[in-house]
């Protein structure tokens, strides 16, 4: 079994103020067991998971 990632707060906080730094409306997730950080921008459009979903969440005025 491997060795599982931890990080320092000093770390975490490195993380978000870079993020911010480039972006301030930036998502910021920390997925702790699998020792994952990812940076999201805000705008990243959702794509539905399959064409139900798109046709579900589309506009039907």
């Amino acid at each position: 079994m491997g060795r599982r990632a931890t990080f320092t707060e000093k770390q975490i906080a490195a993380a978000v103020s870079a993020a911010r730094a480039t972006d301030p409306r930036a998502v910021v997730e920390i997925v702790t067991p699998s020792g994952t950080i990812r940076i999201l921008p805000e705008s990243a459009p959702a794509k539905p998971a399959d064409d139900v979903e798109a046709w579900f969440g589309r506009d039907n005025g």
